[in-house]
């Protein structure tokens, strides 16, 4: 039986451990490191509910193999965690890419960009005032009226 080539090792160790030029970077260092922020393309891997609720205009969805012809992307995420290993699973499939997974991700992302005019994430999807019917086909006080403080 022949010793596997130095060669096959290498790829299997390469495909094996992500990419370790990943980093995650908050605000700051992100605005030293990218010469114009605005023109760095954003990669989004929340969930589809938060992608949802709080669009980033022209930012890419994130997919595993997705195709890219960008040297540097943002990557934003529902954790920084998350956005870490996007950013360096980015980093394994397209080799002349640096990636910057964002601290704080949108929140920060907002911040960043204040001229994409992105929204504000609510404190609480509850209104400042719900009221509970006491009955639907009768009239009469309500049964409970909910006001947020």
């Amino acid at each position: 039986m022949r010793p596997p080539s130095i060669s096959l090792m290498l790829m299997a160790t390469l495909i094996s451990f992500p990419a370790a030029g990943a980093e995650l970077v908050d605000g700051a260092e992100l605005n030293k490191r990218i010469f114009d922020i605005t023109r760095a393309p954003v990669v989004d891997a929340r969930d589809t509910a938060d992608r949802s609720m709080l669009p980033v205009p022209g930012a890419l969805v994130y997919q595993r193999n997705m195709p890219l012809d960008a040297v540097q992307v943002i990557v934003i995420a529902d954790t920084d965690s998350d956005a870490l290993v996007a950013a360096e699973q980015l980093e394994s499939m397209h080799s002349r890419l640096k990636s910057y997974a964002l601290s704080g991700g949108y929140d920060t992302l907002r911040l960043l960009l204040p001229d994409a005019k992105l929204p504000a994430r609510a404190d609480s999807i509850m209104p400042p005032v719900f009221t509970i019917p006491s009955d639907t086909c009768q009239t009469g006080p309500a049964l409970h009226i909910y006001e947020a403080r």
